[in-house]
């Protein structure tokens, strides 16, 4: 094995300003890859007085990623070495030919509050014993997973839509993500590393295992937001903010945006979903987005604690304005076994699907037809008129003087108050004492024609939410709810008029 560096420089990464290599936002360096390249090295130096988040970002001189590197932000001299070559590659990186040219190497500018110094060093191996690429290599573009296919029977199946590995912000490798789901028996998974598609790799190798389904997916963490993109095909550019120049840089036709990137999403049959709304400056703010091309919303979000109790108002006035997005929660983990809110196992998102495969969880979730539940509770929440029966996520349309019956029947280990919401307002609440787990609590309620109110949109819904009596009530009429209650969220039934 021999070596040979590509490439070597010194910069000052500008806090608020740009130069001739960087923009205001990516540092921008070219470089040369010679033919027989085994290997390539990416070494990057740099001293900081406060917390800098600096991603790095390769690709090879055919346009593909090949490393999307992130961790957590550090403090000091730090010096971060990336791997990718023919037959394997490190964190973020996917292995595969290194194909001769122009390659392009990025560090994205993201959180940091000085000007930094960066040595920037990029280094080539050369194998002498003849070995060349090897066959056996996947690229993530043609990782389809269409065997995946755990379970035949429709019915409700639970899983977790917000997980990351090491191959990003992550604490652990997929293979522990991997046995921790199966220890709590999820039956899927979407793990959502931010940015880099490696980790999808490390999916495929796990996968001829058996369930837990993963489905392939990826957070867009964007200066304005972030999103998950479920059901992906083939990776799509992440780098959605202030890349005008990157574009450019990369010989795109367009500029990477989120709208692109659900547009995309759509096309590849997969989702986009709204990470954590309200949380801080990791708020949806990018207020251009046409909100019709969401299909999910994180309405509950296990870290964001007392600012997750603002998300299903947030939802209600999305649904009452007619834009149609499907409840989920989530732990956003980021350590699988660690005590808090990121373990696996307390959020449970339960879909109601054809069979457990990606295509119909995907379309389950899509229709609305799930809820959340922490820990151990179950739902069934239906709604029955002339002889037929609606769950979560359908319409029923109201003849004059037709009447429906909602039922909402609970297991809960615990005591507490169902809330019944409609068009976003309370319409009733319901007190269950303590039960064991397995006995159900069941409560039914009418509606006609006369309860779709809402003259913007021509329909209404109804949707529950159960919440633990972990506060008792000092005066009549008062049901305490907050962060740290919930244990079933509903999606809405919808009703209209014929």
């Amino acid at each position: 094995m021999t070596s040979r560096i590509l490439f070597h420089e010194s910069y000052t990464l500008l806090h608020d300003g740009s130069d001739g290599a960087q923009s205001r936002r990516f540092l921008r360096i070219a470089f040369s890859v010679p033919r027989g390249c085994s290997g390539i090295s990416v070494t990057v130096g740099r001293s900081s007085v406060f917390s800098a988040q600096i991603p790095v970002i390769l690709f090879d001189s055919q346009g593909t990623i090949r490393l999307m590197r992130i961790s957590e932000g550090t403090i000091g001299d730090t010096e971060d070495v990336s791997l990718v070559g023919i037959r394997e590659a490190g964190p973020g990186g996917i292995p595969g030919p290194l194909p001769a040219g122009e390659w392009h190497l990025l560090l994205y500018k993201r959180r940091f509050s000085e000007d930094i110094p960066v040595t920037v060093d990029v280094s080539a191996a050369f194998e002498t014993d003849g070995a060349g690429f090897s066959s056996s290599n996947i690229f993530p573009g043609n990782l389809t997973f269409a065997g995946d296919r755990y379970g035949n029977a429709p019915g409700w199946y639970s899983g977790e839509l917000h997980v990351h590995s090491n191959e990003s912000t992550g604490r652990t490798d997929v293979a522990e993500i991997y046995e921790a789901a199966r220890r709590e028996n999820l039956d899927f998974v979407a793990l959502t590393d931010h940015f880099t598609a490696a980790h999808w790799l490390r999916i495929e190798e796990l996968r001829r295992q058996g369930p837990p389904l993963f489905i392939q997916s990826m957070e867009v963490s964007g200066d304005f937001g972030h999103a998950n993109v479920h059901g992906l095909r083939t990776w799509v550019n992440p780098l959605v903010d202030d890349n005008r120049e990157l574009a450019e840089f990369l010989g795109l036709e367009t500029p990477p945006s989120m709208e692109g990137i659900a547009d995309e999403a759509h096309r590849q049959g997969g989702l986009f979903c709204i990470n954590h709304p309200l949380s801080g400056l990791v708020a949806w703010r990018y207020h251009d987005f046409p909100l019709e091309k969401a299909d999910l919303l994180e309405i509950w979000c296990l870290p964001d604690r007392e600012t997750a109790f603002l998300y299903p108002t947030l939802w209600d006035g999305f649904l009452c304005r007619g834009i149609r997005l499907t409840g989920i929660g989530s732990s956003d983990s980021h350590h699988p076994t660690q005590e808090g809110p990121w373990k696996l196992g307390q959020i449970r998102n339960w879909v109601y699907a054809e069979s457990l495969c990606r295509e119909d969880i995907l379309r389950g979730l899509k229709r609305g037809a799930s809820y959340i539940a922490m820990g151990t509770s179950r739902l069934r929440f239906v709604c029955r008129s002339g002889g037929q029966e609606y769950g979560m996520g359908d319409t029923l349309e109201l003849a004059p003087g037709q009447e429906c019956t909602f039922t909402a029947e609970l297991n809960t280990p615990c005591s507490g108050n169902l809330f019944i919401f409609t068009d976003g307002m309370i319409h009733d609440i319901i007190y269950f004492g303590s039960a064991d787990f397995g006995e159900t609590k069941t409560h039914s309620f009418s509606a006609g024609p006369e309860a779709v109110r809402n003259a913007v949109t021509g329909s209404s819904y109804f949707r529950i939410e159960f919440h633990e009596d972990l506060v008792k009530s000092q005066f009549y009429g008062m049901a305490h709810r907050d962060h740290r209650t919930m244990r079933l969220i509903s999606n809405p039934i919808w009703i209209k008029k014929t």
